[in-house]
């Protein structure tokens, strides 16, 4: 049975991407040595009507391997300008709702972004080989607004 597919016609554009937050944190050395990470993964997302814009926030959490000691975090924001964001806002609730092709490429764009953001922020350190790892956007579907 074929599944009818609705086309999605929408101008996406990246407008930034910063930096909010980025930290290392001490740790015994008996962690030692660092082979093995594990990941806390948050995306948040905030529109901002008036403008047309869409904030992507993932902030991620590095984690030793067992898993209860934080090594660092990393907080970015991608911005990005979708002019036909008004289309999708309820116009009594003021909630936005996405179609979700475009929140998974939000996601997807935002978690690759964050993960090249990761790799130039830990060079050099001891978190200089936490990759983050491929990850399916659509974990990461729901929509928010403010």
């Amino acid at each position: 049975m074929a599944k009818n597919k609705t086309n999605i016609d929408i101008s996406l554009q990246i407008i930034a991407i910063e930096t909010l937050d980025f930290s290392l944190f001490p740790f015994d050395n008996k962690l030692m040595p660092l082979n093995t990470f594990h990941f806390n993964i948050n995306l948040e997302q905030q529109f901002v009507l008036d403008k047309n814009l869409v904030f992507v926030i993932p902030k991620v959490d590095i984690m030793h391997e067992n898993n209860e000691t934080k090594l660092g975090t990393i907080k970015i924001k991608c911005i990005f300008n979708i002019k036909e964001l008004s289309e999708f806002c309820d116009s009594k609730t003021k909630k936005v709702t996405l179609p979700e092709p475009v929140v998974s490429t939000l996601n997807s764009i935002s978690i690759s972004t964050c993960r090249g953001v990761m790799a130039s922020q830990f060079k050099g350190t001891i978190l200089n080989n936490a990759i983050l790892p491929l990850i399916d956007p659509k974990l990461f579907s729901s929509n928010h607004s403010d």
